[in-house]
């Protein structure tokens, strides 16, 4: 079974995870620029949030202030999400509110943290991915850790492998690889993607779902133009060590005879580390339960 996941991450003070700002010049046309801006400076969530469907429907209140307002409300019903709740149903709400407002990557991050808590992998999945994509293209000001960036793809590795089923690894706006496939997140470097890449027990044939994330591998190698890729296999520990490490080996060359017959004429390197290298456990499973042996039977892959 699933441990309580750590959420001191998500739970930390949020005034800095969300756009401060400062109000915008005042202008006479917006007739609730004054009530408006000092609900807001007051902190009188109410009051802003009804004068902000004025402000939303105004055309002479500026992108400027409909923008720092709706940071405003995004944060403070954040806040009341992870603080002044313990109703997972009731955050999930208030959350998906929020986001109505402003889409933020802490938000979507803990929207993943709530499907995880109900091992509902495939949601986390597509939740934590779209931080991932946030944190790439979103606004600066929305701030982050290095450690919560690595933190967050993590989640969203470990999800993806969880999720028993094929996930989209969903696109940036701009086009590019998005989601565990994003190269660069904030200056923060993905050197190697886990993909759950599964086989029949005991044997080097893909299963269903091991044959269409090989797919989704050739078809993104194919998509940036790769011309070297690192193939590396890992076991769970169940059985003997020595044949495990083989397994992982001959597992990982599949891998790569399928992507040279898929058409990848780049040069393919191909490692096994059998039980040697266990994932991150960023879940907290229990290290002897099948969700963590699930994430053990990985191939991971480098672009060289």
């Amino acid at each position: 079974m699933l441990k309580k996941t750590n959420t001191l991450t998500f739970r930390m003070a949020v005034g800095m995870a969300f756009a401060a700002g400062a109000a915008t010049v005042a202008t006479a046309e917006c007739a609730t620029y004054g009530a408006f801006t000092k609900a807001v400076q007051d902190n009188d969530f109410t009051a802003a949030e009804i004068l902000f469907e004025t402000v939303e429907l105004d055309p002479n209140c500026s992108d400027d202030l409909r923008s720092w307002g709706a940071s405003y409300l995004a944060r403070e019903t954040f806040i009341s999400a992870v603080r002044d709740t313990e109703d997972p149903a009731q955050s999930e709400k208030l959350l998906s509110k929020a986001l109505g407002y402003e889409e933020h990557w802490r938000t979507y991050s803990e929207l993943g943290r709530l499907a995880g808590d109900r091992e509902d992998f495939a949601e986390a999945a597509m939740l934590y991915q779209k931080a991932i994509n946030r944190l790439a293209e979103g606004p600066k000001e929305h701030k982050a850790t290095d450690a919560e960036i690595e933190e967050v793809y993590q989640l969203a590795t470990a999800s993806v492998s969880l999720a028993g089923e094929v996930v989209e690894l969903p696109k940036m706006r701009s086009g590019a690889p998005g989601g565990i496939f994003a190269g660069t997140i904030r200056g923060f470097v993905v050197e190697e993607v886990s993909l759950p890449i599964t086989y029949q027990f005991n044997k080097t044939e893909f299963d269903d779902q091991g044959e269409a994330f090989a797919g989704v591998l050739a078809d993104h190698l194919q998509e940036v133009g790769a011309t070297k890729v690192v193939l590396s296999g890992h076991t769970d520990p169940k059985g003997d060590e020595d044949y495990n490490l083989r397994l992982s080996v001959d597992r990982a060359e599949a891998l790569g005879k399928y992507l040279e017959e898929s058409g990848f004429d780049g040069t393919i390197e191909v490692l096994g580390f059998g039980e040697t290298q266990p994932p991150v456990n960023v879940l907290n499973l229990d290290p002897d339960s099948d969700e963590y042996h699930r994430l053990s039977r990985r191939v991971v892959f480098t672009l060289g």
